[in-house]
């Protein structure tokens, strides 16, 4: 971790000390001065500070990376701490106590997921379903059960033991719950294994099996690639004799129709048809077949690119692209013209 990394941690590390000792500071304050008691909980404090921070600040990547890196040692304290304070004996007598309130928690989440989700005019599915996204508990909980035991000296921590007990059994259900939901509604985007490479750089270039389809095709052959253009034309021109270039016909986009392509070693993937077609491409191999290198070049300016960047994919938009290459022509006209494989004097 770089010095300036580690400045940051340790900042972050005092502020959110800092804030109990600023919170029980506000309440001794306004006990003994005001006529009544404010009360700061640092737990919600560091909340919405968090929730803000990770919404709304340019930083969120950087607060997000700083926490990966200095939460580990502060889990292993937290959750040391509370498994010591279990008391064993409470446990091994109130054990049906907690998975009866474990099941009425359930029950209650149930109905009021498929309430509100009837109000809201969801899908009969999402609304069977929706409760399995909200069984797991873990910190909040069991920070609050803790602030429980401490604020409720006499029998605190015999209730803490027992809403600790109930988190437990959510933390063991609510996962597996979780990820059969997302299975069942079908929003599952796990990317497909990548295939393993063989040695040869090959491409598979969905387009026109002539213009700028086929001037790529040829620019990468001569590169050492093995390609493939894949067209969706109803005419399919002969295969040139000095070329390797593979032109096939396909009649529609589907994992069939990928499947012919036999892309089990295919490096990469690049897109030039239209962008509803050249989306749907990428969503099948980002589901299916995993190649990693996807290059899509939109056919429309404006085109919302949000959506191909959730799949990994690199965009070109012509208009920007042009643009580019203009700016490079003027300022380095030499580099740009042998990186486009002109000759100089061809300028």
């Amino acid at each position: 971790m770089s010095a300036p990394r580690q400045l940051k941690s340790l900042l972050l590390l005092v502020l959110g000390f800092g804030v109990f000792l600023i919170s029980d500071h506000v309440r001794e304050y306004s006990h003994d001065h005001w006529p009544f008691e404010l009360h700061l909980h640092p737990l919600l404090l560091c909340m919405i500070a968090g929730l803000l921070v990770s919404n709304t600040s340019p930083h969120r990547v950087e607060f997000t990376r700083i926490l990966e890196q200095i939460s580990p040692p502060i889990y292993l304290a937290f959750f040391t701490l509370t498994g010591i304070s279990i008391q064993l004996d409470v446990l091994a007598v109130s054990w049906h106590l907690a998975l009866i309130l474990f099941a009425v928690r359930l029950v209650g989440i149930f109905l009021g997921t498929y309430a509100g989700g009837w109000i809201a005019g969801d899908p009969p599915l999402h609304r069977s379903i929706g409760w399995m996204s909200f069984v797991t508990q873990a910190g909040i909980g069991i920070g609050l059960a803790r602030e429980i035991a401490t604020g409720f000296p006499q029998w605190g921590e015999e209730v803490a033991t027992l809403l600790i007990a109930v988190i437990v059994f959510n933390q063991l259900i609510g996962p597996p719950l979780m990820k059969w939901s997302i299975i069942m509604t079908k929003e599952c985007r796990a990317r497909a294994s990548t295939p393993a490479f063989d040695g040869v750089m090959d491409a598979v270039i969905f387009g026109s099996a002539a213009g700028p389809s086929w001037i790529l095709a040829h620019r990468l052959e001569a590169h050492g690639w093995n390609i493939k253009l894949a067209t969706l034309d109803d005419h399919v021109p002969p295969k040139d004799t000095d070329s390797t270039i593979e032109i096939i016909r396909l009649s529609e986009i589907s994992e069939e129709s990928f499947e012919s392509l036999k892309l089990s070693h295919a490096d990469a993937i690049i897109t030039l048809l239209a962008d509803e077609e050249n989306l749907q491409i990428c969503q099948l191999n980002y589901d299916k077949f995993g190649i990693e290198r996807m290059v899509v070049r939109l056919a429309e300016s404006g085109t919302d690119i949000a959506p191909f960047r959730e799949l990994d994919a690199l965009v070109v938009e012509p208009r920007n692209a042009m643009v580019s290459l203009l700016e490079h022509f003027v300022l380095s006209p030499t580099s740009t013209s042998m990186l486009m494989g002109f000759e100089p004097d061809e300028n």
